[in-house]
């Protein structure tokens, strides 16, 4: 599924959270507690800028997930629209892009 995630501010902490479900009219959870995740956001020149394994995504309940970036980790991120993608492995060890899009990191207005 192609999203434009929120944009990431230089020096700003960035919370993603991610809720997973069955059905587009998100009434059924799904249940990702036996899912790995691997996130890669990379420039126009291919070079990886963002690489998240699955340990930075926070168990929340069965269906949620939580990445957070710290200030000071978007502090050294140069300003750029980036193209990135999401991919899950399944509990049976099937590899599947779960996202894809953009996401911009912007500069701080002081």
């Amino acid at each position: 599924m192609k999203i434009r995630l929120k944009d990431i501010i230089q020096g700003k902490t960035y919370v993603w959270r991610l809720e997973f479900y069955e059905d587009e009219a998100m009434q059924t959870v799904l249940d990702v507690s036996g899912h790995s995740f691997a996130f890669i956001a990379e420039n126009s020149s291919g070079t990886n800028i963002i690489t998240l394994a699955n340990a930075a995504f926070v168990s929340g309940a069965s269906n949620v997930r939580t990445v957070t970036l710290s200030s000071s980790t978007t502090a050294g991120y140069a300003a750029a629209v980036l193209n990135y993608e999401l991919e899950v492995t399944l509990p049976d060890a099937t590899v599947e892009r779960w996202m894809y899009g953009t996401i911009t990191i912007k500069p701080e207005i002081v």
